[in-house]
């Protein structure tokens, strides 16, 4: 597979009191995920994939519906560490508790699983397509960071700064 699309979900329905694998998508989400529509036809993209969780499918319901693409759901690519993630009401504290679990990746920080070990189990999903394949895989912020700070020279923090809900990378893969 020489080309994926990686899709970080739009912008969540936060509720503090309901866990974050549990946040849906709004009008302003909704919105977004329309307009990467074009790009998925840009660069021909062949299936979309999706994390089960609601604000990752339902980003992938609308661009399936947008491109006529068929979109499957694959636990894999659910964010890392589900579990018991407290609220990090404030910006600085969520900040620093992801800039250790990327700095610590062998060990658990958030939730029930290390940053490398979410980055293997996103890896089992690239692995499966084959070489005409153009897949879109949407997913979550920290699990993409993980998976593309092993593919690429770049900190996995940094490139969770950087991703903005929603955000679309175009992969070459050698």
């Amino acid at each position: 597979m020489p080309r994926l699309c990686l899709v970080r979900h739009t912008t969540p329905l936060i509720d503090q009191d309901r866990p974050a694998e549990e946040w849906g998508v709004g009008e302003e989400g909704r919105a977004q995920a329309e307009a990467i529509v074009p790009t998925l036809e840009e660069i021909e993209a062949t299936i979309i994939v999706t994390s089960p969780e609601p604000k990752a499918r339902i980003t992938a319901e609308i661009l399936a519906q947008g491109t006529g693409l068929q979109m499957r759901i694959d636990d894999n690519l659910r964010e890392q560490g589900l579990g018991a993630v407290p609220w990090y009401g404030g910006h600085d504290e969520f900040h620093s508790i992801v800039r250790e679990h990327f700095a610590l990746p062998e060990m658990t920080i958030l939730g029930n699983e290390s940053s490398r070990a979410a980055a293997h189990r996103f890896n089992q999903v690239v692995q499966g397509f084959g070489a005409t394949d153009v897949p879109v895989l949407v997913s979550h912020g920290r699990i993409i960071s993980a998976w593309l700070a092993t593919q690429v020279a770049l900190d996995a923090f940094d490139i969770w700064q950087n991703l903005q809900m929603p955000d679309a990378l175009l992969v070459e893969i050698d």
